[in-house]
């Protein structure tokens, strides 16, 4: 497994600096040496050098992801297997590895999510998609909502988060016999620092839904309060 670690950071350029990269191979046992789902000791994901990512896609395992790099406002979140999300401001805008995989966003700048959730309630935003598969410049349209307050738990303690809710409207997406398919994507924020610290996606109407926990950040929030456990 180290091996192939290895080559996808040193695609990443993270290779150039050895105690960098012993931290990350630290990190990824950490994560990944665990049978089933992930569940990570409050004390191991505090003492992680780096941050760590639960996901979970459909109904397989959750799994902790590792991020591998911080550039240009995107995180490069890396998987033991080779794979790989880039995420800008929370939203999954590329992926590495999947059967079929994101390659580009459009009109990133005016994603609502960049501009705070205070205000996003009512927030509309249309961009053009491409997947690997073929499926090249089809439009999606979302329209966010603010849901209100929700209590989130974690090692015991509750977070208030605002949760979001983006539902999105594809158009002429020609894996559909209908000429329009929809899907929600779901987020939560922490009101106490203000990050994202959950989220619920689906790259396209025909994909699995990714499930995913921010477990660093809620640690250092946690830690912030003198709540940890």
């Amino acid at each position: 497994m180290k091996h192939s670690i290895y080559l996808l950071i040193c695609v990443l350029g993270l290779a150039g600096c050895s105690g960098k990269f012993k931290t990350f191979i630290d990190d990824f046992s950490l994560a990944y040496d665990t049978p089933g789902d992930v569940n990570l000791s409050f004390e191991k994901v505090r003492q992680s050098k780096s941050d760590l990512l639960y996901i979970k896609l459909g109904e397989r395992t959750v799994v902790a992801l590792v991020l591998g790099y911080l550039e240009n406002g995107q995180h490069k979140w890396l998987s033991a297997d080779n794979k790989m999300l880039i995420m800008e401001k929370g939203r999954i805008i590329r992926t590495l590895g999947l059967p079929n995989n994101l390659l580009a966003l459009s009109n990133l700048e005016a994603d609502p999510l960049k501009q705070g959730s205070e205000t996003i309630n009512g927030k509309q935003w249309q961009r053009l998609i491409d997947w690997q598969t073929g499926q090249y410049g089809h439009q999606a349209n979302s329209t966010f909502e603010n849901s209100g307050l929700e209590t989130l738990t974690y090692y015991g303690h509750e977070l208030t988060t605002r949760h979001i809710t983006e539902h999105v409207s594809y158009h002429n997406y020609s894996q559909f016999s209908q000429t329009q398919a929809i899907s929600v994507n779901e987020y939560w924020i922490d009101l106490k620092t203000n990050q994202l610290i959950k989220s619920r996606q689906q790259l396209s109407p025909s994909s699995e839904v990714f499930e995913m926990v921010y477990i660093s950040r809620i640690a250092r929030s946690l830690d912030d309060t003198d709540e940890g456990v």
